[in-house]
């Protein structure tokens, strides 16, 4: 299964805002893949991020989340605009999103990153409760 542009965006905001290393997230990757969890659910289980830090990438990825207008799904972009990831269809743009075959954004993508105004609030995902030692036999 390769990897969702839900999990690219969250690794690359992650990264830009000093939450998780580079080295970590190639790391992290594949693992959340082998576990067939996203990689924003491995983080948080795993204790690379806390709730609060998945809250603020959270936030700012729901500003690059285009939907098909085709399929309904959420593609999330980190540049120009791709085909939807599910069906290939086109996604719905937003002023300011650049035409499929545009040159790049203004600016780095860490100053794109913090030039997007928060939304509203989003519940971090649960850590698995801590398990609970057996009594000896």
């Amino acid at each position: 299964m390769p990897a969702r542009s839900a999990d690219l965006a969250f690794g690359n905001i992650a990264r830009q805002l000093g939450f998780v290393a580079k080295e970590r997230l190639r790391e992290a990757f594949p693992q959340a893949l082998a576990r067939g969890v996203s990689l924003e659910q491995f983080l948080v289980e795993s204790g690379d991020l806390s709730p609060a830090q998945w809250g603020q990438v959270i936030q700012i990825r729901l500003r690059f989340g285009r939907k098909c207008l085709q399929c309904g799904q959420i593609t999330y972009l980190m540049g120009s605009v791709p085909p939807c990831e599910h069906c290939g269809g086109t996604l719905q743009l937003q002023p300011g999103d650049e035409a499929p075959g545009a040159r790049g954004q203004s600016g780095t993508p860490s100053e794109r990153v913090a030039a997007v105004p928060p939304t509203r609030p989003v519940a971090p995902p649960q850590r698995p409760p801590a398990p609970h030692p057996r009594p000896p036999a």
